[in-house]
């Protein structure tokens, strides 16, 4: 590793505007030769570069002469920073391509990719420090944290499956007119299955399909999570096996807390247990470009079949959790359309947390089949309340 060294390169041959980095080598930053439009990373190499000492002195990676729009090719790997490290700045301003088996990994200090797209196949991985992505496009990569942040600013997916592993969070999400091919798989199934954590803080799921799945660890905590901060749910959400939903919010620490304080709810995957949540931080409506589906038994969603748009689905292995501190008087925690496709399968529990009041009528769904079926198992977080259901569906607590 040479920190401080800014190393040229130049192009591969007369004639070729393309410079590529054919072995792995460690410097501060990479500086284009005359001509030079393109760096290429090989594919068994390693680029390590470690910008600048500090925010003050933060360093173009990768930069090119002026006026050329260069990009950055990695068919290898490209490391930022390095391991345990608090004092490394740098920017990739160029278009950044990860092609299949290519890696571009943060593993200390501060880094921002302005522009990076990732084919199938490629990975980012981030192992420490902080890593920023202002814009990211993926057509079933792999986003993978395992230390360290890692933020998007707009994440743009394209067909495909999407990998998330570790905590993500991404401020907004576009998706083309590919939306039914659009997936973003949050978590990996089986014995050596990990959670994934994706945040969205934005009002949009932009249309593109969401399946939750890691294999069983300990307690909810170790699941996989989505967290929407939207009210209207336009994408095709699915929480499976160990896994839940947080919608119209991004605080999970009600549904955390419940779990971990009441007696009379186990998270997991026997009989009576829980293994798949919604979490409802406010009054949602879903949409008819998306949908709800809770089932703790699914560890695939390959064989899952055509689900109506705006419709929801609970099975007895799951539970609707809503906080109603910010419910309105009898007006439904989840909205759907007239005729939407609602079922909710016996044993699943239906639960309500935060500020309940004794002067507000609470409705859990605007479907008063799939009330009635909840109310064989509602109960309120805190156990001095005491809700009934009336046949209307309209709940009321009392001490």
């Amino acid at each position: 590793m040479h920190g401080g060294v800014d190393a040229g390169v130049g192009a591969d041959e007369e004639g070729s505007s393309n410079a590529t980095i054919d072995k792995s080598v460690g410097v501060s930053t990479i500086v284009a030769g005359e001509g030079v439009t393109s760096v290429s990373v090989s594919g068994d190499k390693t680029l390590t570069l470690v910008g600048g000492s500090s925010e003050n002195v933060s360093k173009e990676l990768i930069s090119f002469g002026d006026g050329v729009e260069g990009k950055v090719d990695i068919a290898g790997k490209i490391a930022l920073g390095t391991e345990g490290s608090t004092d490394e700045y740098g920017t990739l301003s160029s278009k950044v391509t990860i092609n299949e088996k290519g890696t571009l990994a943060v593993n200390g200090g501060k880094f921002t990719v302005a522009d990076a797209t990732v084919d199938a196949g490629g990975t980012v991985a981030v192992a420490g420090g902080e890593a920023t992505f202002e814009k990211l496009q993926t057509s079933g990569g792999t986003i993978d944290v395992t230390g360290g942040s890692a933020s998007i600013g707009n994440m743009n997916l394209g067909a495909g499956n999407t990998t998330i592993l570790g905590k993500v969070t991404v401020d907004k999400i576009q998706v083309g007119n590919q939306k039914e091919d659009s997936v973003v798989n949050i978590g990996t199934a089986g014995n050596d299955g990990r959670a994934g954590k994706l945040t969205i803080t934005s009002d949009s799921l932009g249309g593109a399909t969401y399946f939750l799945d890691p294999a069983y660890g300990n307690g909810i905590e170790q699941g996989s999570s989505l967290k929407f901060a939207g009210k209207n749910i336009d994408g095709k959400l699915i929480a499976g096996q160990n896994s839940y939903l947080v919608l119209g919010s991004t605080d999970d620490s009600e549904l955390l807390k419940l779990f971990a304080e009441n007696d009379s709810l186990t998270w997991g995957g026997n009989d009576g247990e829980i293994g798949a949540a919604v979490y409802v931080g406010a009054p949602i409506t879903v949409d008819a470009s998306g949908y709800i589906y809770a089932d703790a038994d699914l560890t695939s969603i390959d064989n899952l079949g055509q689900i109506a748009g705006g419709s929801v689905y609970f099975d007895s292995n799951s539970a609707l959790v809503a906080n109603v501190s910010n419910a309105e008087d009898g007006k439904a925690m989840i909205t759907v359309g007239e005729g939407a496709s609602v079922t909710v399968n016996d044993g699943s529990k239906a639960i309500l947390v935060g500020d309940i009041r004794q002067d507000i009528t609470y409705k859990l769904i605007n479907n008063n089949q799939a009330n009635q079926v909840w109310d064989k198992n509602l109960m309120a977080g805190n156990g001095m309340w005491d809700l009934k259901m009336d046949e209307n569906g309209n709940i009321k607590a009392n001490l």
